[in-house]
């Protein structure tokens, strides 16, 4: 579990990094990206696909995930109140949270004599 943290901690330090730089570089404060790159240790073909305004890995598949960022983070803090009251949440307790938050999310959307957004139910997998 520390790993994890650990990591979180070096992705989220290099993506400030990389904004850092693209500010940097858009400020002048940097005569060029390469440069820029170089003295603040990001890879260049990341910076160049930035400045581009390409998505990161992680939001590039956001579209084609069953929830949203927000929910995501909902969902953990459900879980962690479930392991802090003593009570180890199961593959079909995450399930049915993630379900009732994507229902919630359905019922913001659509009206009451028409329905606007259908999903079908979360999959075992």
């Amino acid at each position: 579990m520390v790993k994890a943290k650990k990591n979180t901690i070096n992705r989220e330090q290099k993506e400030q990094r990389i904004r850092n730089t693209i500010e940097g570089i858009q400020s002048g404060l940097y005569k060029s990206a390469r440069s820029a790159a170089r003295q603040l240790d990001v890879p260049h073909s990341t910076l160049k696909h930035r400045i581009a305004r390409r998505k990161t890995p992680i939001n590039s598949h956001e579209e084609e995930q069953l929830l949203s960022p927000t929910e995501e983070i909902e969902l953990v803090r459900w879980i962690t109140q479930l392991t802090i009251g003593g009570y180890p949440p199961h593959h079909l307790t995450f399930r049915a949270m993630a379900e009732a938050l994507r229902q919630r999310h359905i019922n913001q959307i659509n009206e009451d004599a028409i329905e606007l957004v259908w999903y079908p139910p979360i999959s075992k997998e």
